[in-house]
């Protein structure tokens, strides 16, 4: 759809940052921000956000996946050497 939209400064510039580093153009940028922060975004209806920089998703309650503990995250990061 095409449309006019009036922004305020910081707005255009945050929304052309991201379509900048992103390869997109302003219009899908801006499409995507929209999406995200009103929780309609693909993320959002799988359960993917961002908390501190980190992707956090809920696992469903029937996954036979291992669950990652502290501990193991210990393991896996501590030095071999």
């Amino acid at each position: 759809m095409r449309t006019t939209l009036n922004l305020q400064d910081d707005a255009f510039q945050a929304a052309s940052d991201y379509a900048a580093a992103r390869a997109m153009k302003l219009g899908d940028a801006v499409s995507e921000l929209v999406l995200r922060g009103t929780g309609q975004s693909k993320e959002s209806r799988i359960g993917l956000k961002r908390v501190h920089g980190i992707w956090i998703f809920d696992v469903p309650v029937d996954s036979t996946r291992p669950k990652v503990t502290a501990a193991l995250v210990k393991d896996l990061t501590e030095d071999p050497s």
